[in-house]
């Protein structure tokens, strides 16, 4: 059961409650104020990644705790609206965990340890807090839910920064005016004292659509951070989506 332990640090990063420092990066833009159509948010939501079908092929990941860092290799099945499919390997290639999701089931293989694991989405939200919609968030999307979209946006220096609550969390985003596309996300907890920060740089085009190069997730006493580096992607991709139970698996089930 450790050993998948990866797969859900993510989540236990974000959503644990880590302090914060707030920066912003660099993007090379004059500084200036500039006003956006009431379009804009919408613009924006159309960019997200998870309205079309994708393949990540390759993602570099090092994940550095306390000084100590291991490294990964992963791929990512995505077909909307709500399949998903994870595979983590080692550098040598040999796959640790395999994880499916749809909106109603939760599968992973711990292949390490012989363990099939499963249940429903609801678990992440029972034991994170978060609704497993927001892991989007992670490849740079744009979730926000019932925010007024009739207000004037105002871009200073090429980025438009506010506050937004999607399924109970709040999130601060600094969105990129001009790529249209989120160059930060803040979590914060309900006193506003803690959270988590994820960065998105190093943007490419595949197709229409822009996919962040680099994902920075930290928290900020520097003791844990997770660098992915993104190195190949098919939008629009047409592929299968299977999973498979571990032959001769323990069984257990997430609650």
């Amino acid at each position: 059961m450790q050993k998948i332990a990866f797969i859900l640090f993510v989540l236990s990063v974000l959503f644990d409650g880590c302090s914060v420092v707030r920066k912003r990066e660099n993007i090379g833009m004059k500084p200036e104020e500039e006003t956006m159509g009431t379009d804009f948010l919408e613009s924006v939501r159309k960019n997200n990644i998870s309205n079309y079908n994708f393949y990540i092929q390759k993602a570099d990941i090092s994940l550095s705790e306390n000084g100590k860092i291991q490294r990964f290799i992963a791929s990512i099945k995505y077909k909307i609206t709500d399949t998903l499919l994870l595979s983590i390997r080692t550098k040598v290639g040999l796959e640790a965990v395999r994880l499916f999701m749809t909106k109603d089931t939760i599968f992973i293989n711990d292949r390490i340890n012989k363990h099939f694991l499963y249940g429903d989405p609801g678990f992440i939200n029972l034991k994170y807090g978060i609704e497993p919609t927001l892991l989007y968030v992670l490849l740079g999307d744009f979730m926000a839910e019932n925010h007024e979209e009739k207000e004037i946006i105002e871009c200073l220096s090429g980025i438009y920064e506010n506050e937004f609550f999607t399924k109970g969390k709040k999130i601060e985003y600094a969105i990129d005016c001009k790529k249209k596309k989120t160059v930060s996300a803040l979590f914060e907890d309900t006193f506003e004292t803690e959270g988590i920060v994820l960065y998105f740089r190093n943007f490419f085009a595949q197709g229409y659509i822009l996919f962040p190069g680099i994902i920075e997730i930290e928290n900020s006493s520097g003791s844990t951070k997770i660098k992915i580096e993104i190195n190949k992607v098919e939008i629009n991709w047409n592929g299968k989506i299977e999973f498979i139970p571990g032959n001769k698996y323990d069984v257990i089930r997430l609650k």
